[in-house]
């Protein structure tokens, strides 16, 4: 769970920059981000063409793959607000 939920964090931060973000800013603001965690994620994140990095900043490869994540965090929170909502009840 921890792994996932550092990776959507590190993805929406990305998303949510939309000129791309340096290597340092991203540490500064996901705190929780270890070295040996970002360096094997960064490797995977690049070799599927899920990021890329443009003059020193890492920015989503194309604009479908910042639409789906955009898709899948906009479920998140509607599925947590749905469950939310039935266990308060």
């Amino acid at each position: 769970m921890y792994v996932w939920y550092t990776v959507l964090q590190i993805l929406a931060v990305i998303y949510s920059t939309h000129n791309g973000i340096s290597e340092m800013e991203l540490h500064d603001l996901v705190p929780e981000l270890t070295e040996t965690v970002w360096s094997l994620l960064c490797y995977v994140l690049l070799d599927y063409l899920i990021l890329t990095s443009v003059t020193g900043l890492l920015v989503f490869a194309n604009e479908q793959v910042g639409q789906g994540l955009s898709l899948c965090l906009w479920l998140l929170w509607f599925i947590t607000v749905t469950w939310s909502a039935c266990v308060c009840q």
